[in-house]
């Protein structure tokens, strides 16, 4: 984490991660920027140990994602007024 932290110049703390199975070389990585709640999501390659390039991501916010299959993810987060609880 730490190299991939310093080359994009940012403080990342992981925060979990969902990876592709059955190989589980393809993963999207819950990063936070400093340690917040909110978390960036990335695609990342294991093997490889590089971001994917036009990889999957989100931008920051309260989320969680998981791979269905190789073109599907679910994702759950704030997508505007009126889609979260008052708790988040």
């Amino acid at each position: 984490m730490d190299a991939l932290a310093d080359a994009d110049e940012k403080n990342w703390v992981l925060n979990g991660a969902s990876c592709l199975p059955p190989e589980e070389r393809l993963c999207l990585l819950n990063l936070s920027e400093g340690g917040k709640d909110a978390v960036f999501v990335r695609e990342f390659d294991a093997v490889a140990k590089t971001f994917v390039t036009n990889g999957f991501t989100l931008p920051e916010g309260k989320q969680q994602v998981a791979w269905v299959n190789s073109d599907t993810v679910l994702i759950a987060r704030d997508w505007g007024e009126g889609t979260m609880t008052q708790a988040g």
